[in-house]
């Protein structure tokens, strides 16, 4: 079985209304298209962690 390491970055804020928010991202393409994520990314040979 191959074992692929990801990361993710989970941002929260507030707008100006003092009210929290979260960024995420939207897929826009595959089989979750439309569905929300976190961003983040594969970890590739050679990047520093």
């Amino acid at each position: 079985m191959k074992t692929i390491r990801v990361v993710a970055a989970i941002i929260k804020a507030r707008n100006k209304n003092g009210q929290p928010i979260i960024f995420a991202t939207q897929r826009g393409y595959g089989e979750f298209k439309g569905g929300w994520e976190f961003s983040g990314g594969k970890i590739e040979e050679g990047d520093k962690t």
